[in-house]
């Protein structure tokens, strides 16, 4: 054969299968337009309810897109605003019909050149057709049927719509994160004013926002709003929008924010916002539409009941310290299923402010002697000690940190259990330096402490001096496989998510460790038993409950004899709840003088399990059984001796003192204060 025949046939068969390849791109085409949506601005749905059910399936609230959204038509929307959406999303949106050839290739080039996704082609009204009329389960499908749905969705757009319309529906519906909806709502959250008002700065910042609304948003990370926030200037100066001049003001000029929060109803208010945060968390992870926009049906774990007494707690002054230094004491308690997981009622202070500072998840606050059990005395258990093992309670100095107890008083040889129960500090600085810090640090990480990798070597540890504290959660979660067999469940407000169309988009999966042998669990329990039966809890004690805690007070650092930080945590075979409270400016003002987390929030944590168990059956610790033996490989170093005299015992009190810094053993030492319980 000659080689014209053979090109020629060559060319005959690569036409016919470009033919046939064209038919059937254009069969398929056609078969994914004949079940596109009419396009009908009047029909897009883009003010849908979502609705929250308590853990019976009885409606508890909604949250609607109107209470974060503010409509704003074309006409009201500042030039300036519109150059800088333009120069960032889509500088030819004024001349393309709805998809921008050039700015494909442009991005195919990139992204090759980069062998990396760094730009995308999406047009306005491509990122609109997205937004309102592709079903959520398929909307960031990254498919050649998702693609070519949203082109041919907005080439019919673009016939049927003008462009200040498009412009229009996009603006009102993109998430501008902080549950913000539309950009004039947008502009009262982050800077407490109407969209007229913006400068060109904060018209850029907004603008650069909605590309990762959670990631460019300034409240939450103010480098990375800058660092967008001038990239969009730029973009308006390469497109002529601003002069150089503009540009270099505009960029020098630093972020100021006024952060404004909408009302909302507050019945249930804390317990609403912190299933808002995990329902826009998971959704973000499924590549869904936000609940503000989504229409959900979000099943949760909230018992109205004990919402409800939780919320009555908080306007009953009696069981608050007064307010003091211009401030009110505040408070944080979280009701926690610890065999399931399951929050059921939270309270993150005595004021609810929508969407505002939920404490039960605040970090920082000092758990004090509450984490003598999690650092000290659980890990040590697992070791070998016992209950009837004794320490000498005396002066200490380890490397140069010499805690002290409340009283300053010492009790001479006191078997573990006393020291549990009277909360004696120097005893459990000598347990931990037994074992060594770096196991009791692991012990607090497998009950799911956040702890710095440097705390592995800080004896504080054991009185709750950590450097970055502990949220009430963190407390009852770890608490709670004390009473769970050991075993560390996670902590969810959610069960289920159904979406708009009935199709169930999120189920919860239990996530369980074990974090400690059942007999192990056993035996920290029988101690904390005793200290709410005789110890320093004994105003939480409800005759008629199997119950078991920790009393835990932290100091004011530099202020004499005063506290900042209250707390207990109690727990039942069913049930741990855990109570902080506060300042949340802590000082010399308000600060805590002969006060303990044995006393207000014991009380408090009383006054609500008695009304919020009793009519719920009164379930018993179960002993296992067989209890397991365990090897005892703790060496007692015994460095404190029996004083010669008689030594002044320490009374039950929930408050020591340290007076030093965190220090480990050897040369490691820390920089946190450690502190009390």
């Amino acid at each position: 054969m000659s080689l014209k025949k053979f090109l020629k046939g060559i060319l005959i068969l690569a036409t016919t299968a470009m033919s046939i390849a064209a038919l059937a791109l254009t069969a398929y085409v056609a078969s994914l337009a004949k079940g596109l949506p009419e396009i009908n601005p009047q029909d897009f749905n883009i003010q849908l309810t979502s609705t929250f059910y308590d853990n019976q399936g009885q409606q508890v609230a909604n949250r609607y897109y109107t209470e974060n959204r503010v409509w704003t038509d074309f006409d009201k929307m500042p030039q300036t605003y519109i150059n800088a959406v333009v120069a960032i999303e889509d500088k030819n949106f004024w001349t393309h019909q709805g998809v921008d050839i050039l700015g494909i290739a442009r991005a195919l080039v990139s992204n090759y050149i980069s062998q990396n996704i760094e730009s995308g082609a999406s047009t306005i009204t491509q990122q609109l057709s997205r937004n309102v009329l592709i079903e959520a389960d398929e909307r960031y499908q990254q498919t050649s049927a998702r693609k070519i749905k949203e082109i041919l969705i907005s080439l019919q757009m673009e016939e049927v719509m003008s462009k200040e319309e498009i412009f229009t529906y996009y603006t009102n519906v993109i998430n501008f994160g902080q549950s913000s909806y539309g950009v004039e709502a947008a502009a009262f959250t982050y800077f407490g004013k109407t969209l007229d008002q913006l400068t060109l700065e904060e018209c850029a910042l907004l603008a650069g926002i909605p590309q990762l609304p959670n990631d460019n948003n300034p409240i939450d990370n103010p480098e990375k709003a800058l660092a967008r926030r001038n990239a969009v200037l730029d973009a308006m100066y390469d497109n002529g929008f601003i002069t150089l001049e503009e540009l270099e003001k505009a960029k020098a000029t630093p972020i100021n924010l006024n952060p404004q929060i909408r009302q909302a109803d507050p019945t249930y208010g804390y317990f609403i916002d912190a299933t808002i945060k995990e329902a826009e968390d998971l959704l973000q992870e499924l590549k869904l539409p936000s609940l503000f926009v989504g229409g959900y049906e979000i099943y949760t774990t909230m018992d109205t009941k004990g919402q409800q007494l939780i919320e009555e707690i908080s306007k009953d002054p009696d069981l608050y310290p007064v307010d003091a230094g211009g401030e009110q004491c505040q408070v944080a308690m979280v009701v926690y299923d610890q065999n399931t997981g399951e929050v059921k009622a939270m309270l993150g202070g005595r004021n609810y402010v929508a969407m505002g500072l939920n404490r039960v998840y605040v970090k920082g606050r000092q758990p004090g002697s509450t984490f003598k059990p999690i650092a000290a005395y659980g890990p040590a258990i697992e070791m070998g000690l016992t209950a009837n093992d004794t320490y000498v309670d005396g002066p200490i100095n380890i490397s140069g940190y010499t805690p002290k107890n409340a009283t300053s008083g010492y009790s001479g040889t006191v078997t573990v259990r006393k020291a549990v129960m009277n909360s004696i500090n120097t005893v459990a600085v000598q347990v931990l330096n037994d074992i060594g810090p770096e196991t009791g640090w692991e012990f607090a990480k497998r009950l799911g402490i956040d702890m710095t990798d440097d705390e592995k070597y800080y004896l504080s540890i054991a009185l709750g001096g950590l450097e970055n504290g502990a949220t009430p959660i963190e407390m009852a979660r770890a608490f709670g496989a004390f009473g769970n067999d050991g075993v560390l469940e996670k902590p969810h407000t959610i069960t289920k998510i159904i979406d708009k169309n009935g199709q169930v988009v999120y189920e919860f999966e239990p996530e369980s460790s074990q974090a400690m042998s059942p007999t192990v669990a056993w035996y920290i329990t029988d101690l904390l038993k005793s200290v709410v039966s005789g110890g320093t809890g004994t105003q939480s004690y409800i005759s008629w409950l199997s119950m078991a805690g920790k009393t835990g007070t932290s100091e004011m650092p530099g202020v004499d004899n005063a506290n900042k930080d209250l707390w207990f945590v109690g727990y039942t075979p069913d049930i741990t709840a855990s109570v902080w409270m506060g300042f949340d400016k802590p000082s010399a003002a308000n600060g805590f003088y002969n006060q303990y987390g044995g006393g207000f929030p014991a009380r408090l944590w009383k006054t609500f399990m008695q009304a919020y168990l009793e009519d719920k059956e009164n379930s018993q610790f179960v002993k296992p059984d067989p209890l397991e033996v365990i090897t005892r490989t703790i060496i007692k170093k015994n460095i404190v001796k029996e004083p010669e005299k008689p030594a002044e015992e320490t009374k039950p009190t929930d408050s020591n003192t340290t007076n030093s810094t965190n220090t480990g053993t050897g040369t490691n030492t820390g920089t946190g204060t450690g502190t009390g319980n």
